[in-house]
């Protein structure tokens, strides 16, 4: 069996890796040579369960991992521009931990940044990448925005979901699902104001998402989705509105069901 990690010696690795933190390029390729060096280590067979279909992966312990975002994830307080060249190089690589690094040092650049930070959510963000990884990126990526400036966040979502571009649509959907999921964030009015706006008319490509954010408040709030999804039945609507509500029904508790297969009866759909 490998050896345990000793803290010591990776706190050790480091400090010396934080001394070429000005140096992105450099940096990254040494801390890729950090992976490399404790890649396999106490990693079984059931950890597969958690790691991406897509990405190749290191399969470093949690211990690394958590080590290594306490510790960067400082110098994105101290360093933000320096971070976000960083942050950058690590997304290019090729393997999981680093790409969920970047992820994770993302949502800790300071709010001076956030112009960056929100075209890097955005432009990472798209359909052909692993979608596990666009999970991690769009819940810790977007942390600090939820948490410290989550007016302007909310307000970058709305300008999306305002827009004609389906892929827009869907990225602005996306990022209202940590919110949703945040059982500290309390403003769901807003949410669900966000989420109405797609529902008189949702394009085909947007679809699915669309039902992953309102199986999402079926999780968190069924009471008021099913009264957010009935008063958009009361609404001049297109087809596919009845035909996603026909979609969620299961995902309803049998109270809820009832009420909204009525609703559908009564709407005439």
């Amino acid at each position: 069996m490998a050896p345990a990690v000793e803290l010591t010696r990776i706190n050790t690795q480091i400090r010396l890796l934080t001394q070429h933190y000005a140096s992105a390029e450099d940096f990254v390729k040494r801390l890729c040579d950090l992976y490399e060096f404790y890649s396999d280590r106490t990693f079984t067979q059931s950890d597969a369960g958690t790691r991406s279909l897509i990405l190749p992966a290191y399969n470093v312990t949690p211990l690394i991992n958590h080590n290594f975002e306490l510790e960067f994830g400082k110098l994105c307080q101290a360093n933000p521009l320096s971070s976000l060249d960083v942050i950058d190089e690590l997304w290019k690589q090729p393997k999981l931990e680093p790409r969920r690094l970047a992820a994770y040092l993302l949502g800790k650049i300071p709010l001076d940044y956030t112009d960056q930070v929100i075209d890097r959510l955005r432009a990472w963000s798209r359909p052909e990448e692993d979608h596990k990884l666009v999970k991690y990126l769009q819940e810790y990526g977007s942390l600090l925005l939820r948490r410290q400036a989550t007016e302007k966040w909310l307000a970058v979502i709305r300008t999306w979901l305002k827009r004609k571009d389906s892929q827009d649509q869907i990225f602005g959907l996306q990022s209202l699902l940590p919110l949703i999921d945040d059982p500290d964030y309390l403003d769901l009015p807003e949410v669900f104001d966000l989420v109405a706006l797609q529902l008189a008319s949702p394009q085909p490509r947007i679809a699915y998402t669309l039902q992953t954010v309102l199986e999402a408040l079926v999780k968190r709030t069924p009471n008021e989705t099913t009264y957010l999804l009935k008063s958009a039945l009361l609404k001049p609507h297109s087809h596919e509105l009845p035909r996603l509500l026909r979609r969620l029904l299961p995902v309803f508790p049998e109270a809820q069901q009832k009420s909204l297969k009525l609703a559908l009866a009564e709407a005439g759909t």
